[in-house]
């Protein structure tokens, strides 16, 4: 089965010509997972684990949007990358993984309000210091955090809030 679902693969581009053509200009790209290195955007093709990998090509025209709506990881990305994809209207829906990148704290913000399950940062760094009640309102809703972010200011009074929180959840500041 394929990770890329679009207008050719909707059921709905065979009702009539007219249809397929509104398929075709407003249906965004659906993707199930994809990873982000290095400012690139990359996609499976199957679903399958060990297949390969291969970069999404964006159009210029930002008329179609492109939905995520498994995971998105990034690995080694700097500062801006996020921005980047959301102004070329790449979104993404339940979880986000980080390893090793770095975040304005408006990209922070943003991926706390838009994951819907959980948020896993691994050896990642903000390019300033933002307070963790900043983004609390934003996460406790989710099933896992995971937070292990340099320039990540966790106080002694957040452990109060957390005691009563049912889910999965770590915070350490390097």
């Amino acid at each position: 089965s394929t990770a890329r679902f679009g207008p050719e693969q909707s059921t709905f581009n065979k009702i009539s010509p007219y249809f397929s053509k509104l398929l075709q200009r407003y249906m965004p790209d659906v993707i199930t997972n994809a990873g982000c290195k290095n400012k690139k955007l990359f996609v499976k093709l199957d679903i399958v684990d060990d297949d390969p990998i291969e970069e999404l090509p964006l159009s210029s025209s930002n008329r179609k949007a492109v939905v995520i709506i498994r995971s998105l990881n990034f690995k080694e990305s700097i500062a801006g990358t996020l921005s980047k994809y959301y102004q070329k209207r790449v979104f993404w829906m339940y979880e986000t993984s980080c390893f090793g990148s770095s975040f304005t704290p408006a990209e922070l913000v943003y991926l706390a309000k838009h994951t819907k399950k959980s948020l896993r940062f691994y050896l990642c760094s903000l390019t300033e210091t933002v307070s963790f009640s900043a983004i609390w309102p934003c996460i406790k809703h989710l099933d896992s955090i995971d937070l292990n972010v340099k320039n990540l200011d966790v106080g002694e009074d957040i452990k109060e809030t957390l005691l009563y929180k049912p889910c999965e959840f770590s915070a350490d500041c390097f």
